[in-house]
């Protein structure tokens, strides 16, 4: 009797077991299902390609952020939803920088969201954009005062070169007739010496960058030729400044892209080549009866222009500045009353040579 109750015992327990086992086993197959069943998380990307806007293609030399992510020309990014959207900065030598705000639409559970943003940027060359106010109007020229300011820069980037230096004394794009008669100058004064540029500021605004040229030896009865030089195009000589920008911006903290795109749509305004070019000429100084020649001295003009752009969104102010013209004042030396003096200036394009 005992040991088959105990079997029964046995046998029931068993079975509450198998119950139990059974129970538990679909719990977990429950969960299971239940997990499964549940939808992926939503998915975001951003995606878009940079292209030049003249040819179409690829930009692959572009600088992309995406967010605080740096991104290629072509891009697919997965983000996090933000409903602020992220900021897309795209930028490149040469080319107009764009800025973009892009947002995504929100999604459920289990589908995808893309927001597709294609750039196409913009050359500084091919691009065209009119001043606010036409150069031709007197409003665009400055004051005495204000080319006081700029003068130190506007001779700075007037001066010659050692390149064009060195090519004048050379006689490098001299006519065959031009390099003989300067060969020989050079062989009666004994070399020449070009001095420092030095700006003078007249009362119309206008600003004369003077650079003097002295012979080693004076140079009796006998005219000279000389050689001279002047800038074509046009040249930035005041910061280019956003208007209206915060106090805190500083002075000239405008990007080199800025700069350059404000100086391409001056030239532009000013049928002018974008910088200056420098070329050089050759003209004759007259002798006169009882002077020696000592020198002389090259005056060139230079006319500034205050113009203002709307480029990307912004406003910005600078001053360009241009050769107007260019003048040769020779340096005599009177043999009777032992003294020197500047000749009166000629312009060397208008043909014919100085004449006192």
């Amino acid at each position: 009797m005992k040991s088959k109750f105990f079997g029964n015992g046995a046998k029931l327990a068993l079975a509450v077991l198998a119950v139990c086992g059974t129970l538990f086993t679909s719990c977990y197959e429950k969960a299971e299902v239940d997990q499964a069943t549940k939808p992926a998380e939503a998915k975001y990307y951003i995606a878009g390609t940079i292209t030049d806007a003249t040819t179409g293609q690829e930009l692959t030399t572009a600088k992309v952020t995406l967010g605080d992510k740096s991104v290629t020309s072509s891009f697919n990014e997965q983000v996090n939803y933000k409903a602020e959207g992220y900021a897309l900065v795209v930028s490149a030598d040469g080319y107009y920088p764009v800025k973009r705000q892009v947002y995504l639409n929100q999604v459920s559970d289990g589908q995808t969201s893309v927001a597709t943003v294609n750039v196409a940027l913009v050359s500084v060359e091919a691009a065209v954009i009119p001043p606010v106010v036409p150069p031709t109007d007197p409003e665009t020229d400055i004051n005495e005062g204000e080319a006081t300011k700029v003068a130190d820069k506007a001779v700075e980037v007037a001066k010659p070169s050692e390149s064009t230096v060195t090519d004048m004394l050379a006689g490098t794009t001299a006519t065959p007739e031009e390099k003989k008669a300067l060969d020989e100058t050079l062989e009666m004064a004994g070399g020449m010496k070009v001095g420092e540029t030095t700006p003078e500021v007249l009362a119309d605004g206008s600003i004369l960058a003077i650079t003097p040229v002295k012979f080693t030896n004076p140079i009796q009865d006998a005219p000279a030729m000389v050689p001279y030089f002047y800038n074509e195009g046009c040249e930035l000589t005041g910061d280019v400044k956003e208007v209206a920008a915060p106090v805190t911006r500083a002075d000239g903290a405008v990007a080199a892209d800025i700069q350059k795109a404000f100086l391409s749509n001056a030239a532009k305004a000013l049928n002018m080549n974008a910088g200056f070019v420098q070329k050089i000429g050759y003209t004759r100084i007259s002798v006169l009866n009882g002077y020696s020649i000592l020198g002389y001295t090259i005056k060139g003009q230079l006319v500034s222009k205050k113009l203002t752009f709307l480029i990307s969104g912004k406003y910005y102010e600078g001053i360009v500045s241009y050769q107007k013209s260019v003048m040769i004042y020779p340096n005599y030396y009177s043999h009777d009353s032992h003294d020197s003096h500047d000749s009166h200036g000629f312009n060397p394009n208008a043909g014919g040579g100085s004449n006192d």
